[in-house]
């Protein structure tokens, strides 16, 4: 239990509790401002009695505005009785970094990289380490909802993860795929990353299945992505038997598409990924869904800072479907501009290529 951080409502109701309570995780502080303070997240809690509790986070990256709106909105509007269970909502963990419109913390610390946190450690630690001992341990599924945020665009998405515990992934899996959204994005361990570091990761280590979904991006909401969203995250909260209100989002988001359950599969990140060589401003040659083949043109680097005006190419290393897009323009050597999957029209599709390729 964290010594550092503590909510400011009872988290450890009994089972037959009822009501819907709004209040801080508050995590101890000491600024220029304030000798003796508190860094307030919100958090609401919606209970009805005896179920599943669930955790539904956004605001991981500040920039990644799409999660933060619709966890807001359920925040709002859920009441008691459109819940069996427990819903715990909150809508912006990296308040600090949204106010400010960036990916990082104002100390620079990515939010999503210092699980499992420390009870001593700087706010965004502590609030990790509260998660991670408070609030991850006590819930039967984690829903944390992400976004391409100013740097990156993707096709509006559920994201997985491919485990390498094959129970766990399963159920990972069926978890994408009941938020029914019309792409299921497969991806592998991010190269040169701690996976235990990153929130989903942690949820993972201690043996519980988390959905993730990359929901546009830009820094900006659409109205695409906010129906894909609200969709996925309505879906997902009625297929862990905990949502049991009325049909907001889901039929109108059905309906505006052929099916839903694609499969982008993006796993092999050594070709999937197309990075920028150089500095420079990115140009996109390329739109999210546009198929291409290996060495196409993906997009272009223009160099500003010297007189020749140099043009770099940056070509696709493997053919397949455009699942992220630069989405701000300046870039230095490393950045990942682009990521290209193969596109599968669905589950069976999919497992179908896996155990033909493993025969071979």
């Amino acid at each position: 239990m964290s010594l550092t951080a503590n909510c400011t409502f009872d988290l450890n109701t009994s089972s037959d509790f009822v009501g819907k309570r709004s209040g801080y995780i508050q995590i101890g502080d000491s600024t220029n401002n304030s000798g003796w303070a508190h860094h307030c997240v919100p958090i609401t809690s919606v209970k009805n009695g005896s179920g599943p509790r669930v955790l539904v986070l956004a605001g991981n990256h500040g920039d990644e505005y799409e999660g933060q709106t619709a966890a807001l909105d359920l925040a709002r509007r859920l009441e008691v009785a459109d819940v069996k269970g427990e819903v715990l909502i909150i809508p912006v963990l990296s308040i600090l970094a949204s106010a400010a419109g960036t990916r990082l913390w104002p100390n620079g610390q990515n939010f999503n990289r210092v699980f499992p946190g420390k009870v001593d450690g700087t706010i965004a630690e502590k609030l990790a380490y509260f998660l991670s001992n408070d609030l991850f341990p006590t819930c039967d599924s984690v829903i944390d909802m992400h976004s391409g945020g100013r740097s990156m665009h993707f096709i509006p998405s559920i994201t997985m993860v491919w485990v390498s515990n094959v129970e766990l992934r399963n159920e990972m899996l069926r978890q994408s795929l009941m938020c029914k959204s019309e792409f299921t994005l497969l991806g592998g361990e991010q190269p040169s990353t701690n996976p235990d570091s990153l929130l989903p990761g942690d949820v993972v280590r201690q043996g519980k299945a988390v959905a993730t979904g990359e929901f546009g991006g830009s820094g900006v909401t659409t109205a695409q992505s906010m129906s894909v969203i609200s969709s996925a995250l309505e879906n997902y909260l009625r297929g862990m038997g905990v949502y049991v209100g009325k049909d907001v989002a889901a039929s109108v988001y059905a309906d505006s598409i052929d099916h839903s359950g694609k499969i982008i599969d993006s796993r092999d990140y050594s070709v999937s990924f197309a990075s920028a060589s150089k500095d420079g401003i990115y140009e996109n040659r390329v739109d999210l869904h546009q198929h291409v083949e290996v060495g196409d043109l993906v997009g272009l680097i223009h160099d500003f800072k010297t007189a020749d005006n140099e043009v770099v190419e940056v070509r696709a290393r493997r053919s397949g479907t455009v699942a992220l897009v630069r989405g701000y323009s300046p870039v230095t050597t490393g950045d990942v501009v682009c990521m290209i999957g193969e596109l599968f029209s669905d589950i069976e599709t999919f497992e179908k290529s896996l155990q033909e390729k493993s025969a071979r």
